[in-house]
């Protein structure tokens, strides 16, 4: 599970005419004078009811919250980030819920519990919050708070992949990957290690989709063999389609030039030494 602890205050700043004592509690939170920022804070949080929009209540109940998380302006005590986070998470905050589920499921500041780290963790994963899509992912998984479910976990971690999250896209990225379909007629990256590092190969294609990879052997083979292999060097993960093993340069040209086309264009196929796509496996 995963916990940051940096506040946020965007949907806040976009906010219109906010209360004066929000403001100059914001402002001396950016300039560091914590002690001001909590007690302007405070101050709103104390306010007559209807005098402050809910969403900005809400917002500075967070923010108290993470001042005492974090021991900003205040003494560090989760138990009192604990209350003033409930009470937020209660008005529907996503950042509130999902730190009240980070301290359920670690048992900081409140007696640790899966199932309540669940209920709130899926009240802001409802809301679109990354960080609780991930955290459903892993109880999901590991059957933390809910039984375990594969199917729903990598749903959550395709959802927090999708707002952003980098993790969940490694696991998506490893997941697939392992997931592959086996085909006879395919070699793998243990094929391609094995290989003389002075021999020649033929690369033919690179797809972010491993599948249609199949698709285009399934095709030809008459060209066999093919190896497929993974690699993870640019900021997606591109599986790489590499034909025959040729004794030395010649050899592959020939075959090159007899490669057919409804495959790839020749001017688009790269004749590659066997030692440089070995040192490309992960």
């Amino acid at each position: 599970m995963r916990k940051h602890l940096v506040l946020a205050f965007a949907c806040m700043l976009a906010a219109p005419a906010l209360p004066a004592d929000y403001q100059v509690g914001l402002d001396a939170y950016i300039n560091g004078d914590y002690e001001t920022a909590i007690t302007e804070w405070q101050a709103v949080v104390e306010s007559s009811p209807g005098t402050v929009p809910d969403p900005v209540r809400a917002e500075t109940l967070y923010a108290i919250g993470m001042l005492f998380w974090i021991g900003q302006g205040v003494q560090q005590d989760t138990m009192e980030a604990a209350s003033w986070l409930r009470v937020a998470a209660g008005m529907n905050h996503p950042g509130a819920q999902n730190k009240l589920g980070f301290l359920y499921s670690s048992g900081q500041g409140v007696r640790q519990n899966d199932f309540e780290a669940f209920k709130w963790w899926q009240m802001a994963a409802n809301q679109g919050d990354a960080d609780a899509q991930y955290n459903l992912g892993v109880m999901y998984r590991d059957g933390l708070g809910v039984e375990s479910d594969a199917e729903k976990s990598m749903q959550w971690f395709r959802e927090a992949a999708s707002n952003g999250d980098p993790i969940s896209s490694g696991i998506i990225a490893k997941y697939e990957a392992e997931s592959l379909p086996i085909d006879p007629k395919t070699e793998g990256e243990i094929w391609i290690a094995d290989r003389d590092p002075e021999h020649f190969t033929i690369q033919v294609i690179a797809l972010s989709q491993p599948e249609k990879l199949y698709e285009i052997i399934s095709e030809e083979p008459g060209l066999a063999p093919f190896a497929i292999y993974r690699q993870t060097s640019h900021k997606k993960p591109l599986w790489v389609l590499v034909q025959g093993d040729y004794p030395d340069i010649n050899t592959a040209r020939v075959a090159l030039q007899a490669f057919p086309e409804t495959i790839q264009s020749r001017n688009k196929l790269w004749i590659r030494r066997y030692g440089m796509v070995q040192r490309l496996l992960e």
